[in-house]
Parts: structure tokens; C-alpha cells; sequence
């Protein structure tokens, strides 16, 4: 998925320590793998989910687990601009603008109040996710010599294309 790559473009571009430039850092990380991505800290997670690009809103809970890739925005906190940052899995960190080397929980607060915050609901939290495409089998008419191609969500891949191309000429050529 896109957004596992750009959790491993936000790792190695991460400063020394917070520069407080969480959203611009996760941004650019995200938009580097081609995904439109803007916002404050605060609004980045929910912009995600809200731009049609495959992204799910994970409810946030104390037995929520990250996964590789999620984005966790927070509003609430020391900035009015909230909080941004993405989780790798690799190093079972959050990272905004640099690498959250202490852990509060399963979120990505940058400091003890915010994570208390976050605890006794006086903070937001959103969490996104990109979604996974589901392959599936191109439906074929009946009496047809068409060879089943797949697809996926999205639309039809390029080799799937070809593979279908292929097997049209292929089902022309022996008639």
C-alpha cells in the first residue's frame, strides 16, 4: 500500500527532533507516493477519508492497534494546529517530523498532556487507513472464449489489459 511506503519515506526523512512541522512532513511523505494529502495536523487523517481515495476512518479506542501506514491526526493540545503522524510498523513508532521515540499508549501524542487528553476525551483523535483493493475475476459473457482477467477496485491494471488483449487475439487466430 501507499501509505506503508510513506511510512518508511516519513522515517527516513525525519528531522534529529520535533521542528514542529508534523503535518508538512507527513504531507509530503504521503504525497511522495502519489496520494493528495493537506492540512493541518489536526485535519490531515480526516481529509484522507473524506478525499475518495481509499481511505477508512478507524475508530479510535484503548484497544486499538496501529497498523502499518495509519495516519493518526489529534486536535487538542499544546498547538492549535493539532497533531500529525504515521505509523511504521518496522520500527513500531509514530512519526511526524521526527521519530516518536517515546510511546504514550497506541497513539501518537507528542507529549504527557496531550496523551492525557486524548484518555479523558478532551482531545480529538482521527485515525485513517487506506483500504486494501479487493481483487476480483472480470464476469465473462457465456458462449464467449474471453480468458477471465483481474481487476481490481480501481479499475483494470495495465497487465490485465494486455493479458485480455492477448487473449482475444489469441481466441480470433483460432477460428
Amino acid at each position: 500500500l501507499k501509505t506503508g511506503r510513506a511510512a518508511v519515506y516519513a522515517l527516513e526523512h525525519a528531522a534529529r527532533g520535533s521542528i514542529k512541522r508534523c503535518a508538512l512532513y507527513v504531507n509530503n511523505s504521503l504525497r511522495a507516493q502519489g496520494i493528495r494529502a493537506h492540512g493541518d495536523g489536526k485535519d490531515v487523517a480526516r481529509n484522507l477519508i473524506n478525499s475518495r481515495q481509499g481511505f477508512q476512518q478507524v475508530q479510535y479506542s484503548k484497544d486499538y492497534v496501529p497498523q502499518h501506514g495509519d495516519i493518526m491526526s489529534i486536535k487538542g493540545g499544546s498547538s492549535e494546529y493539532g497533531h500529525v503522524a504515521i505509523y511504521n510498523a518496522i520500527i513500531g513508532k509514530w512519526v511526524s517530523d521526527f521519530v516518536q521515540h517515546v510511546k504514550r499508549g497506541n497513539t501518537a501524542a507528542v507529549n504527557d498532556r496531550q496523551y492525557q487528553m486524548i484518555m479523558n476525551g478532551t482531545a480529538q483523535v482521527t485515525i485513517a487507513r487506506q483500504v486494501q483493493a479487493q481483487a476480483q475475476t472480470a464476469r465473462i459473457p457465456k458462449g464467449s472464449t474471453q480468458q477471465p482477467t483481474r481487476i481490481t477496485k480501481s479499475g483494470s491494471s495495465a497487465q490485465a489489459a494486455r493479458d485480455n488483449a492477448i487473449a482475444v487475439a489469441a481466441a480470433s487466430n483460432s477460428k
